[in-house]
């Protein structure tokens, strides 16, 4: 469904859109919005303000939790145990949370209007520590993963007959 310049509504599902037009009036001014003030559909302010907009999702769209969260999962070694899983997961969320508040605050500022130090200050150091707790259950150093030495020697094999063959 769209709407276009002169507010009026076009939709490939006519019945349910005719009904909506029945109920409701058009707004006096603003093409995008009914005359109680909610939104049309197919109305774009969604992705200009709040939440969804281009500029808050920029952010999101680099950050690069699955390679952080592959990045713990190697460190483990071998396949981790279902609390170590649950430990890692909650350490992916914790690491989302702390990227999303250090991106507020670089937009935002550290400071209010009025000089005080935003609140999310405070929440971005509780999430350093939370995350600190767990990563500290998880284990900060690197664990071996179990190789078979035959599975290990035919991969040299392979290997080396690969780069013969060549």
């Amino acid at each position: 469904m769209t709407v276009s310049q002169d507010a009026s509504i076009t939709s490939e599902d006519s019945a349910a859109d005719s009904a909506v037009e029945r109920e409701k009036e058009p707004h006096p001014t603003d093409p995008q919005r009914w005359a109680d003030g909610t939104l049309r559909p197919g109305n774009q302010n969604a992705t200009k303000h709040g939440i969804y907009s281009a500029a808050r999702r920029d952010g999101f769209e680099r950050l690069d939790i699955p390679a952080f969260y592959n990045g713990l999962l190697s460190d483990l070694g071998d396949e981790p145990s279902t609390v170590q899983r649950a430990y890692l997961d909650n350490l992916r969320d914790l690491e989302i949370t702390r990227r999303m508040l250090i991106g507020f605050l670089s937009r935002e500022g550290i400071f209010t209007k009025r000089g005080r130090v935003r609140s999310a200050y405070d929440k971005l150091l509780a999430t350093v520590v939370v995350w600190d707790r767990i990563a500290q259950r998880i284990g900060v150093e690197r664990r071996a993963r179990h190789i078979d030495p035959l599975d290990a020697l035919r991969i040299a094999v392979d290997e080396a007959n690969a780069v013969d063959a060549q």
